[in-house]
């Protein structure tokens, strides 16, 4: 068996150091960018609701036959808070922080598959994520904005109502059956 050729070791070298630069397919990029946002949408979402599990507690005794008369808002605080300070909290459990993770990670990934989907099938311009928030919009005086078609803004405007309701049917689906999971509801 002969020795390896030095272009070959260069190229083994090369693609292991951590220094060199990687080079990714632009698929590949946008495959990881959604994956990475929709963890970071499912995470946030997941805290949030938990966070604001009191208000969830207070609005189902509000809408409960268990307060009536005058101040129900007050008496909706009191059952809610009756077990401490901390019993709104008790009844969340790891299925119900997964399935919040799931119910959010799954919307922010529909949203974005949804807009890149019809945003390229109508060659329209995606919504805009990442470092292009933070950037400030084209100016009016561009020569790229003068010359949009009323066909342009017809499509945009297709793909900007359509990706939302797109997105939010299939992410309806996975939360009714992450709500049934959570709660067991397939035994009854």
């Amino acid at each position: 068996m002969s020795p390896p050729q030095d272009d070959s070791v260069e190229a083994v070298v090369a693609a292991t150091s951590p220094h060199s630069s990687m080079t990714m397919s632009a698929e590949v990029e946008e495959s990881i960018l959604v994956a990475y946002r929709s963890i970071g949408l499912g995470t946030f979402g997941a805290v949030m609701r938990f966070a604001g599990m009191p208000l969830e507690k207070i609005a189902l005794f509000m809408n409960s036959s268990q307060v009536t008369g005058k101040n129900q808002f007050a008496q909706s605080i009191k059952l809610t808070f009756k077990g401490g300070p901390l019993a709104p909290f008790k009844v969340v459990g790891p299925a119900s922080l997964f399935a919040w993770f799931m119910q959010y990670s799954v919307m922010g990934m529909a949203f974005q598959f949804f807009d890149h989907a019809l945003s390229k099938g109508l060659g329209v311009a995606p919504v805009w994520y990442g470092k292009e928030l933070m950037e400030p919009p084209p100016s009016n005086d561009n020569a790229s904005n003068e010359d949009v078609d009323a066909s342009y803004r017809t499509k945009s405007m297709a793909k900007t109502v359509l990706a939302p309701i797109m997105a939010g049917s299939l992410e309806s689906v996975v939360a009714n059956r992450a709500e049934v999971q959570r709660y067991d509801l397939t035994r009854w």
